[in-house]
């Protein structure tokens, strides 16, 4: 059994979203109000993370069964380095990983996105690749002048570019990356000291 100390960690997990309070315990993670998962039964687990223009939106999912349980966070990806919402989800999503590797070490926790919305993801990267090059060849069939061609030009590559990276990155057929729970607060943690410096520049 573990001897872990009870933790209570508040944050927004929005801007918009009131206040959510989440109690960790050695075994079962609480959020108030709300739901109770005992951590020794969750049977699946995963990290995600993405990043659409400005907004950032990251989260720990947790299966029991069919049950799912999430942690989340959504904010600008710009300015979450000066957030202590933001830092207080990845301080409770470590403390959580933590307990886990002590309560339920045979469990993996996947990497990414997965499931419809993993597939979800990779039909918009591939349709941004199509309307790229759709969008190149319409404009070289109606004769558009080279000065115009060429102004157009960096908007449809960065269109290809970031559509295509996202249809690779969400392919259904690469296989997710997971690892132990015990892997995962370093990961978090680095994350956040990596914000705090930048904030601090």
């Amino acid at each position: 059994m573990s001897s872990r100390a009870p933790q209570v960690v508040a944050f927004h997990p929005a801007p918009a979203r009131a206040q959510r309070v989440y109690r960790l315990e050695a075994s079962a993670l609480q959020l108030d109000g709300d739901w109770s998962l005992d951590l020794t039964r969750v049977t699946r687990a995963a990290y995600v993370q993405h990043r659409v223009g400005d907004s950032l939106m990251r989260r720990l999912d947790l299966w029991q069964g069919e049950t799912r349980r999430t942690i989340g966070w959504n904010g600008a990806a710009g300015s979450w380095i000066h957030d202590a919402d933001a830092y207080a989800f990845l301080a409770l999503c470590g403390a959580t990983a933590g307990a886990l590797q002590e309560v339920n070490p045979g469990l993996r926790i996947t990497w990414g996105e997965y499931g419809r919305s993993r597939l979800a993801l990779f039909v918009i990267g591939l349709l941004a690749v199509l309307a790229g090059l759709g969008i190149f060849a319409g404009a070289l069939a109606s004769g558009v002048s080279g000065g115009r061609l060429t102004g157009a030009a960096l908007p449809m590559a960065l269109l290809v570019l970031l559509g295509g990276g996202l249809a690779l990155v969400n392919a259904p057929w690469r296989r997710l990356p997971t690892l132990e729970p015990a892997a995962l607060p370093p990961i978090l943690d680095a994350m956040a000291a990596q914000g705090r410096e930048k904030a601090a520049s």
